[in-house]
């Protein structure tokens, strides 16, 4: 740092033309804190705050931050390696998000069976038990094909109640045929093939990694909101939850202070719902107490291990149908392969050290985004936004849909939603966005 500067108040740091315009920091006494000016203002990462870049410097083997809105890419010197953005800082900790798209996953991969055995030479019959479902007949000649016997066991399959519509299909490969199930239900603990000449093999490739339980995380249903309320969602960025329950929210009267339900912003006056009225005073105060309790709180959220979990999922793989290992946890594995190498450095960004968020941590990092709101823009961003798209990413909007790390129930998982600004329960077979996510000590 070339420059350094005290001032007693913000005028006083105003009015001093003779500031260095470059390299500085300024200490404003009165309460503003520090003010930096120029390019590529490096300074240690006590002083980190939202929207700075996390960076490792190869000189000295020290992490550091670059101040939000000084960080230009083309003039970075190259003994510094940015790892994330900070979202949040409290309690001597810094937590980073990843500066990276690694794009949309499943939480759960698909079941699959493989099937193979199949006498295009005579031909053969069979059937399909589904749990205790099973289809029609499925005969076929030498006149088949793997490809004519596939449409055949799926035309029997949806005859059954299996369709297209719910997740099921059958592919033709070279020398076998396999069968997806891609869908929230049923949970499969029976699929057997009856082969009358016993020619048939069927080979299950997976877990029921979209319908069942993992068995390695702690499933919780609910979180507890500010109100004293444990419900199954809580709002997360408010203006966001505004906007939507504002005109979305459910068009019900004479609601009690403790209920569920979270009514339509007309509903809420002193005629329809005199007790929320009563209570809160106006409806922004209402939405807020929906949001989640932090500290001295129960359920998801106070789910703290990302790591752990996410390590956990990501540890879990099937052999698929063509002998290549798959993750059972498609999300879980993407954020825990993710990482940056840095030959002759261990920098703490490489794959293993990054995990998806629980629901905690989703809070911290969404509650502040404004990006993605009416009439926000690149130029009016949040701060942590503001530092992400000058490290080269997209800026991440309210609206978006993200995996989270903590399991819900057997065929779901959490995510933050912003379709309505909040936390709540989604299909492990969905596809949303994986943020990898690292805490580190200031």
């Amino acid at each position: 740092m070339k420059n350094i500067n005290t001032y007693t108040d913000k005028a006083a740091y105003t009015a001093d033309t003779n500031r260095a315009t470059t390299n500085t920091v300024s200490f404003v006494k009165d309460g503003t804190g520090n003010l930096y000016n120029g390019t590529n203002v490096v300074v240690d990462k006590q002083y980190a705050d939202v929207g700075d870049s996390w960076v490792y410097d190869k000189n000295d083997g020290k992490y550091k931050v670059v101040k939000l809105d000084t960080l230009n890419l083309a003039t970075l010197p190259s003994n510094y390696v940015i790892g994330g953005t900070v979202y949040f800082r409290e309690s001597g900790l810094a937590q980073v998000l990843a500066n990276v798209e690694l794009g949309n996953f499943q939480l759960g991969a698909p079941y699959k069976v493989k099937l193979s055995g199949f006498d295009l030479t005579t031909g053969g019959s069979f059937t399909v038990k589904v749990n205790s479902t099973t289809t029609s007949i499925v005969n076929y000649t030498s006149g088949d094909t793997l490809s004519t016997i596939a449409v055949k066991i799926m035309t029997a399959l949806t005859a059954a109640g299996f369709t297209a519509a719910t997740g099921w299909s059958v592919t033709a490969y070279a020398s076998y045929i396999v069968v997806q199930q891609n869908f929230y239900d049923p949970n499969i603990t029976v699929f057997t093939i009856t082969d009358a000449d016993s020619k048939v093999v069927r080979v299950i490739l997976t877990g029921n990694y979209q319908t069942a339980l993992s068995g390695l995380l702690t499933p919780i249903s609910f979180i507890r909101q500010k109100n004293g309320i444990d419900n199954s969602s809580a709002m997360t960025n408010l203006e966001r939850a505004i906007i939507f329950y504002s005109v979305s929210g459910s068009d019900v009267i004479n609601q009690p202070v403790m209920s569920t339900i979270t009514v339509k912003e007309s509903r809420f006056n002193i005629t329809d719902n005199p007790l929320l009225v009563a209570h809160y005073k106006t409806y922004r105060a209402y939405i807020a107490d929906k949001m989640p309790r932090s500290p001295y709180s129960k359920g998801v959220i106070t789910d703290l291990d990302a790591k752990g979990n996410t390590a956990k999922l990501a540890s879990i793989m099937y052999p698929n149908h063509d002998g290549t290992q798959q993750p059972g946890y498609p999300a879980a594995y993407a954020a825990n392969q993710y990482g940056i190498d840095t030959p002759g450095h261990i920098t703490g960004f490489e794959k293993g050290n990054w995990y998806m968020q629980t629901p905690f941590y989703a809070d911290l990092l969404i509650r502040d985004i404004t990006y993605g709101l009416p009439n926000v823009t690149l130029a009016n961003m949040d701060a942590f936004n503001r530092g992400r798209y000058a490290a080269g990413l997209s800026p991440i909007p309210v609206t978006v849909a993200i995996w989270l790390i903590s399991e819900y129930g057997s065929n779901n998982a959490w995510i933050y939603n912003g379709y309505f600004g909040g936390v709540d329960g989604s299909k492990k077979y969905s596809s949303y966005s994986v943020r990898p996510a690292q805490e580190f000590p200031l």
